[in-house]
Parts: structure tokens; C-alpha cells; sequence
């Protein structure tokens, strides 16, 4: 008996796989891992996205994939035979700033670039996972059913998020001639040969599962800044990461825990707050909800958002910086400004993993995410860059709750957005949402 399982994967973010060009560089480029045989082509191992796999098929594993590392060695009794990736991916960089957390504004030397690969956005899957094994596909076919992979690094940051679009599978027996004339007479090579072989095979009715969601909210953005609008990469697909969602949300998040009294991460270096490689304390709610390098993966994971990337929408002013000496112009400073007109973003957040025993209690720390969230509505924070100059004014218009909040005796809910006090410093509002246990969720 042989069989055969093609995946086809479309995928619903960027992805990342790979590392940096030389030690040097480690500070601030990542280069994305090339096909040996082509280089301008990303490559993607197997191994990732059968580690996802296991992780998904749950007390399956080892049955599918063998036992874990440190238990008696067998052989995997499904094979990963590869993967091939649409010809349509392209990678793109991809530019970020490190923030100071002690004075909150973007951090010298922080500067850094990295290497992602777009989905095609073509309406096939993006790449397509092969797998084999001389088995009865049964047990492999219920995990695949439900399974959502991850792709890469960056994960939490909304980074390779993808679902399965396609499941095809066929088993031969060997001991059958024509079944045994199909596997010897297929004079194909490679991924083309399974293709070939799997013509006409039965395909599998896929189970949608959606993340736990957090927390889903629909804005309305006014004057978000540009970079550049005649960057290929803004043309071809505008995100707005989930790199700048989750900074913008923690730098908020930890602001009202200090406000209030809750755990959270010290200032760095003590009061003067100037250490630029400050990356959590790893020990704090916090950490544990949005990770740090000391505590590995938070619990959430905050979703890329689609924006406008029209260049005919974008609008353009000049601006010329002031001499502080003269309080006149400064001479040579013009510069451009480009901004998106309003538009709407979504913001997703959903659980990533579930809170470890013995980390420390996190209930509170979605409550305060609310609280952010209308710190945004009351436009005491922005998004994106020259929020001090009125840039990336916010308004919350839709909001979905993956916890339960409390209502009012007229039955209608309290401290959802619209309800919010002004200010931080709110304590009972804290206090006034039942937040949702992860295995609930």
C-alpha cells in the first residue's frame, strides 16, 4: 500500500523563513531563505510546517509522526516529500523601527530591515505540502480536516497566517497490477509526478476553524501616513502589520498598568528610561500576554490589517521644517507628505497559545486592551507616524469580543467603547469585564 496526500495552502498574511546575511548583520537585516536552484525564489522547508502539523494533531502525534524527541527512536510513518510554492510569490522588504520604551519614541540605531514573501492573492493555493506514507490515510485525513498552519517566523506579529484550501488524497495498493502500472509506469519527477498521480483522487470536505478571537475591532483611520506611495511593495499589498498593532497596543497596555498598580514591566535602566535594547522582563503578565525574549511567545497574536494601497488616493502636502533659532523656515528643508484618506482598518487578535501553569495571572491585561482601544477613540494615541501633528486620528465603529462583558440592569452591555470614561486612570473599568478563559475561548 502506498499513499499519497497533496495540501494546498493559500496563505492570509506575508511570511518570513529565514535568518541573517552574516553575524553583522544580525542587527538589522534578515534575509529570507532562497531556492538553491533559483535564487530570486523563496524556499520553504517541510519541516516547519509538519512541526505545526504535529503540534495540531495533539495526542494524534505520535501515532502520525512518531514519538517525541528524547523517547525511544522510530521512523515517522507519514514522510514530508516537500514542498512547491506558486510562481507568483515575490519577496519584498520590509523596513522597521525599534522603540525606546523608556521615553516611547523610536529608538537610535534601531532601524532595521527584513525579507517577507507576499501571498499571490491569485485564488490558488500559495504552496502546496506533500505527504506519504504506506498507510490508511484515515487518521492523517481528520487531523488535516481542521488544521490551521503557520508559516514561519513572526507569527504573533501576524506573520504566516494561512489555512488549508485543498486536500487531495489516493491510495494504491500495491498488490493490485493496475494500481501497481500507475506507480511504476509515471515517469515524472518530483512534485509534477504526485500531481500526476493523484489525478482523480478523492478530496477532502474541509472544517473551517477560525482562531480564538480576543478581541475584533472595526476602525476608521483619518490621514494615516505614507512612506512612500511609489513603492512597489506599498503598490502591490499596503499592510499595516501586526508588528506596529502589537507596539502600539503594549506600549498603551503597560502605560495603564503603571497608571494603575498593576504588574508589568519596570522602566528600563531605572528612571531615565534610555536603554535601546530594552526587550521585556519576561516575568510579567505582560510578557506572558504579548512575549519578550526572555518569556519566548505570548499568548496573542495580532493580525496584519489591509490598507488602502491606491497611489491615486494618496494625498500630498509639502512641509518645511522650522529653524528653532530664527522661528523662520529653514532653508533646504522642504519635504513631501503623503497620507491615505479615511479608510477603514480591522483589527484581530486572537489566542496564539494558552497561558502556561505557573505564569502569572493575565485576566486583567484584555481588560486594559479595551482600555487602549478607546484611548484610540478619544484620539489620545494615534497610528503610524506624525500622530503628535494630528496624523492617524482613530474612531472605534465596530467591536467583537472574545470576552464576556458584563450588562447593565436594562440589559444593555457597559464599558463596551462607546461607554468609555476619558482617561487611563479608570480602575473600576478594569474591573468590569469577565474576561473569557482560554480553553473557553
Amino acid at each position: 500500500m502506498r499513499t499519497y496526500v497533496r495540501v494546498g495552502i493559500a496563505l492570509l498574511s506575508p511570511f518570513r523563513i529565514g535568518g541573517w546575511l552574516s553575524h553583522d548583520d544580525a542587527a538589522n537585516q534578515t534575509r529570507t531563505v532562497r531556492d538553491p536552484a533559483e535564487e530570486d525564489r523563496p524556499f520553504v522547508p517541510s519541516t516547519g510546517l509538519v512541526g505545526s502539523l504535529r503540534a495540531h494533531a495533539d495526542d494524534k502525534a505520535e501515532e502520525l509522526f512518531g514519538p517525541p524527541r528524547g523517547g525511544e527512536l522510530k521512523a515517522s510513518p507519514w514522510w514530508a516529500l516537500g514542498v512547491r510554492l506558486s510562481d507568483d510569490l515575490t519577496i519584498v522588504q520590509r523596513g522597521q523601527t525599534s522603540i525606546n520604551r523608556g521615553r516611547r519614541v523610536a529608538a537610535s540605531r534601531g532601524y532595521r530591515t527584513s525579507d517577507e514573501v507576499l501571498p499571490a492573492e491569485t485564488g490558488r493555493p500559495d504552496l502546496y505540502l506533500y505527504l506519504s506514507s504506506n498507510r490508511p490515510p484515515a487518521t492523517l485525513l481528520e487531523v488535516l480536516a481542521t488544521w490551521r498552519p503557520t508559516i514561519g517566523a513572526g507569527i504573533t506579529s501576524g506573520l504566516g497566517d494561512a489555512e488549508v484550501v485543498q486536500v487531495l488524497y489516493k491510495t494504491f495498493e500495491t498488490t493490485s497490477p493496475a494500481d501497481l502500472l500507475q506507480l511504476v509506469q509515471n515517469g515524472k519527477a518530483g512534485p509534477e509526478r504526485i500531481d500526476a498521480l493523484l489525478a482523480g483522487a478523492d478530496e477532502l470536505e474541509l472544517v473551517k476553524q477560525p482562531p480564538a478571537l480576543v478581541l475584533q475591532a472595526t476602525l476608521r483611520v483619518e490621514d494615516l501616513l505614507v512612506a512612500d506611495r511609489d513603492d512597489p511593495a506599498w503598490r502591490r499589498a499596503s499592510l499595516f502589520h501586526g508588528s506596529a498593532w502589537k507596539g502600539i497596543l503594549r506600549s498603551r497596555v503597560t502605560y495603564i498598568a503603571r497608571c494603575l498598580g498593576l504588574p508589568c514591566c519596570p522602566v528600563p535602566q531605572g528612571d531615565d528610561g534610555t536603554a535601546e535594547d530594552w526587550t521585556g522582563c519576561g516575568a510579567c503578565p505582560v510578557c506572558v500576554v504579548f512575549g519578550s525574549a526572555e518569556s519566548g511567545q505570548g499568548c496573542w497574536a495580532f493580525s496584519c490589517s489591509e490598507q488602502v494601497h491606491d497611489p491615486e488616493t494618496v494625498r500630498e502636502r509639502h512641509r518645511t521644517a522650522i529653524d528653532r533659532f530664527t522661528g523662520g523656515y529653514r532653508s533646504g528643508a522642504l519635504f513631501p507628505e503623503q497620507t491615505l484618506p479615511s479608510h477603514e482598518l480591522t483589527l484581530t487578535v486572537h489566542w496564539a497559545r494558552k497561558p502556561d501553569l505557573g505564569e502569572p495571572d493575565i485576566s486583567w491585561v484584555p481588560r486594559a486592551l479595551l482600555r487602549a482601544l478607546g484611548d484610540l477613540n478619544d484620539g489620545i494615541i494615534g497610528l503610524g507616524g506624525r500622530t503628535g501633528s494630528g496624523l492617524g486620528r482613530v474612531s472605534v465603529r465596530e467591536l467583537e469580543l472574545g470576552v464576556e462583558a458584563e450588562h447593565g440592569p436594562d440589559g444593555e452591555p457597559i464599558c463596551i467603547i462607546p461607554g468609555l470614561p476619558i482617561g487611563p486612570a479608570d480602575t473600576p473599568l478594569i474591573n468590569k469585564l469577565a474576561v473569557k478563559e482560554p480553553a473557553d475561548a
